[in-house]
C-alpha cells in the first residue's frame, strides 16, 4: 500500500474510491509544498525520537491543505514514533461541515493510519457552540458526542507514556486562512484550549522528555482556497510543469513548510515559564509558530 518509508500512497492498491481520491489530494497538495529546513531541525527531532523523546509537531493552521504539510514533516523523519496521535475536529466526520469535507476526512483517515498518523476526533469548542442547541442538534446528542470525545481524549493522553508522538493544530480552526472583507488573511487565530499544554504536562508527569517542533506553514490558500474543494489555477498549473518537466529538475512549488528550533523543557525554564501556567506554555509555543510566517499571517500573535 505504501512506498517510501512506508508513507507515500500508492494508489493502485488502496481498495476504496474515496480513499484513492483523499490519498492523491495529500500527495498532490504535498508536492506543490517547500520544505524549508536549512538547520536540519528534522534530523535533530529524529535524534531526539531515538532517544526516547516524545516528539510534538505543532503548526498554524490555515487550511486543511496543512494534513499533506504534516504527512510530509512525518515522512522526512528518519526515526519516528510507533505513531503520531493526531486530534482533529469532530465535526469533520459527521457531516456538520459539509459533505464534501465528510469525504475527504473519511477517505483521508485510513491513508493517515497506515502512514502512523491516526486521527483522534474531539469536540472543539467551536463545534460546541456551532453545531448544538435550537434548531441543531439536540442535547442527548450533545451529551454523546462529548462523551465520545472525552474517550478519544483520555486514551490519547493515557498512551503519552508509550512509544508515541502527538501532531496538533491548536488554533483547531482554518479561519486564519480565510479573507475579511477587505481581502487580508484574518491570520493566527488565539488559541482558546489547554491541549497543547496539557499533552507537554502529561509527558513530564509520564517521565516522557517532550521535545516541540514549531512549524510555520505559508500560503497554503494557493494550493485550494479556503472553502472551496477545486484547487487554485496557480496549483494546477505547478503540478502540470511537475509532470511535464519534473525529470530534469523543475519543480514549482506554491506554498511552503517551514520548520523551526526545537522547543525543550528547558527553553520554557530559561524564560520563567511554569508548565502549570497553561496559558504562558501554549502562548510560548504559539509565538514561536508565528516567527515562522510572514507578518501579515501572524493574526492574534504579532
Amino acid at each position: 500500500m505504501f512506498m517510501e518509508g512506508g508513507l507515500r500512497p500508492n494508489f493502485e492498491n488502496s481498495p476504496l474510491p474515496d480513499e484513492i481520491s483523499a490519498a492523491r489530494k495529500l500527495v498532490i497538495a504535498e508536492s506543490l509544498m517547500k520544505f524549508e529546513d536549512p538547520s536540519n531541525h528534522l534530523q535533530e527531532l529524529s535524534k531526539r525520537i531515538q532517544e526516547g523523546a516524545l516528539p510534538i509537531i505543532v503548526s498554524n493552521h490555515d487550511h486543511h491543505a496543512n494534513v499533506a504539510g504534516m504527512m510530509g514533516i512525518v515522512r522526512r523523519l528518519t526515526a519516528r514514533p510507533n505513531k503520531f496521535n493526531f486530534p482533529v475536529a469532530f465535526s469533520m466526520f459527521n457531516g456538520d461541515q459539509g459533505q464534501e469535507i465528510q469525504k475527504n476526512a473519511n477517505g483521508m483517515k485510513p491513508i493517515l493510519e497506515k502512514s502512523g498518523m491516526p486521527f483522534i476526533p474531539v469536540l472543539r469548542p467551536k463545534d460546541i457552540k456551532e453545531y448544538y442547541g435550537e434548531g441543531k442538534k439536540s442535547d442527548a446528542q450533545k451529551e454523546i458526542d462529548i462523551k465520545e470525545s472525552n474517550r478519544n481524549l483520555f486514551k490519547m493522553l493515557k498512551e503519552i507514556k508509550d512509544d508515541t508522538g502527538v501532531i496538533l493544530f491548536p488554533e483547531g480552526t482554518i479561519q486564519g486562512g480565510r479573507k475579511d472583507d477587505s481581502g487580508n488573511k484574518f491570520g493566527m487565530q488565539k488559541v482558546d484550549n489547554d491541549l497543547l499544554a496539557t499533552v507537554i504536562e502529561m509527558a513530564i508527569k509520564n517521565r516522557r522528555v517532550p521535545v516541540i517542533l514549531p512549524v510555520g506553514m505559508v500560503n497554503t490558500d494557493r494550493i485550494v482556497e479556503p472553502g472551496e474543494t477545486s484547487p487554485t489555477l496557480r496549483a494546477k498549473l505547478a503540478f502540470g510543469t511537475q509532470i511535464a518537466v519534473g525529470r530534469i529538475g523543475i519543480h514549482p512549488t506554491v506554498a511552503g513548510v517551514r520548520i523551526g528550533n526545537l522547543i525543550t523543557q528547558e527553553d520554557f525554564q530559561k524564560n520563567g515559564i511554569d508548565f502549570g501556567d497553561k496559558e504562558n506554555v501554549t502562548s510560548f509555543v504559539m509565538r514561536r509558530i508565528a516567527e515562522l510566517v510572514p507578518e501579515e499571517a501572524r493574526g492574534a500573535y504579532k
